[in-house]
């Protein structure tokens, strides 16, 4: 429904006419970046079996895998910028990396995903791999995540010469070149190369260690020329033509929309008396019948069950047709049948977020919006704090910060002799000492070798073996 409603003429003429001032710059300058995610459980391909045989297995890793975020970006010429990786761990580990792809980078973070600092180291090895400057400006199209917007990113796309291009929201699957002609066929091989992994390493499971070498495969077998300017051409990017979609194509997302918003039409008040027939219990008589006629009759306490309406249809408003009936199973069906389907109007959710669009970041009505929201952030942060003001002091802006509860004691890092040589307390994985971890952290250890490593730095499974007796 979401992207029924986003890909509409309006969002997209907007997105073309934010990229005319740009057409200057050489189609070798343009890129598209987006992010992806790599788990270490991939679904099982369709195999190939016998008929009738009824249980056909194939294995895989688990039933839930740790994600690995890849920021991938390419060129309207076939030019693939390396990747970055952003694992799911607290501390980085060097052999992560282990047969990535040339050239690429690798950060973590606690939930796995981009925020605006990976992005902003991101857009540096950007800056390196393309060397772009204010002479030599290169254009950046991206889908407005918020994670792409800070000051600190907008400062850095001004100094650099990146300008800096968003698409409208949910509508990445039609004018976003990576989202169109990439990120399938990668998908594809990963899952793949995957499955190869399992037949050739029988008994293990896929883990972040391994992710990287087995993403590099499918990534240099997808790394096409061909897809990457199929992606751009397909889009209206490079070569410029913003007159790619049709009208039958807005056209297919209105007819859904028309469906969706469908009700069932009532029935005009003609039709009410079609079909009707008049139930008389015992015991009326015609004289009385003749009466109701005249003036509608109340209902009176001596006919038990017994109550006098009248209809009128719109067609003849001189006619009143006065119809007696009971409560009995006679007036039940016949309700059923001239009432409608009643139509439930379901309460929507107020949408508090702002309204997006596509824009150009690396202007100055944006760098105003993110300071005005800095100022906001900062007085709401100064307004929560409570102040009090000191004894003794007359002065009231002089003031100290109270207290709530106990304070809590910081406690001193604990620190090691540089001489000891005890292998058993540095983590096997990051070899970190014992002595320089935090406080309360978890450590786990190797059901084979009894050596320690962070409870981070691990896959998270409760019976761990290190790499090192795994390659054993």
């Amino acid at each position: 429904m979401n992207r029924a409603k986003a890909f509409n003429k309006a969002a997209i003429l907007k997105f073309y006419d934010n990229l005319e001032p740009f057409l200057a710059i050489d189609a070798a300058r343009i890129y598209n970046v987006d992010e992806t995610g790599v788990s270490t459980v991939t679904k099982p391909v369709k195999i190939l079996a016998a008929r009738g045989k009824k249980r056909v297995g194939a294995v895989t890793s688990g039933e839930r895998g740790t994600n690995t975020t890849v920021i991938c970006c390419m060129s309207a010429t076939g030019t693939f910028v390396p990747p970055m990786f952003i694992f799911k761990r607290i501390r980085m580990a060097p052999h992560l990396m282990n047969g990535a792809p040339v050239g690429s980078v690798g950060e973590c973070s606690e939930s796995g995903w981009v925020n605006e600092k990976l992005f902003l180291k991101w857009l540096q090895h950007f800056q390196k791999f393309t060397n772009c400057s204010l002479e030599n400006p290169v254009l950046l199209i991206a889908d407005n995540h918020s994670s792409h917007l800070s000051l600190e990113i907008w400062q850095f796309l001004r100094d650099h010469g990146i300008n800096f291009v968003t698409i409208p929201p949910h509508t990445s699957h039609r004018i976003q070149p990576l989202d169109v002609s990439f990120f399938k066929p990668l998908k594809t091989n990963y899952a793949e190369n995957v499955r190869l992994w399992l037949l050739k390493n029988p008994g293990k499971v896929v883990t972040p260690v391994d992710v990287a070498g087995i993403f590099n495969k499918a990534y240099s077998s997808t790394c096409r020329m061909d897809l990457a300017i199929s992606g751009f051409l397909a889009t209206g990017i490079s070569p410029f033509n913003r007159s790619v979609f049709s009208d039958e194509d807005f056209s297919i997302f209105k007819d859904d929309l028309e469906a969706a918003n469908f009700e069932v039409p009532r029935p005009h008040h003609d039709n009410i008396t079609e079909g009707m027939e008049t139930c008389q219990p015992t015991g009326q008589t015609n004289k009385n019948r003749e009466t109701s006629n005249d003036q509608p009759l109340a209902a009176d306490s001596s006919n038990n069950g017994y109550e006098i309406s009248t209809l009128s249809t719109a067609s003849d408003h001189d006619h009143t047709l006065s119809l007696v009936i009971s409560k009995s199973k006679c007036v039940r069906s016949l309700i059923s049948e001239i009432s409608p389907k009643p139509i439930m109007n379901f309460s929507k959710a107020k949408d508090k977020s702002r309204s997006q669009s596509s824009t150009v970041l690396n202007t100055t009505p944006v760098k105003v919006t993110l300071l005005e929201k800095a100022a906001k952030k900062a007085a709401k942060k100064t307004s929560s704090e409570p102040t009090l003001t000191s004894k003794g002091n007359d002065n009231p802006a002089v003031t100290k910060k109270s207290v709530k509860g106990k304070q809590k004691r910081k406690r001193p890092p604990l620190s090691y002799s540089d001489d000891s040589d005890d292998e058993f307390n540095i983590c096997i994985v990051c070899f970190e000492h014992f002595g320089n971890s935090t406080s309360r952290e978890p450590w786990v250890q190797c059901s084979d070798c009894k050596h320690w490593a962070h409870e981070a730095c691990t896959p998270g499974y409760h019976l761990y073996t290190c790499h090192n007796c795994e390659s054993d």
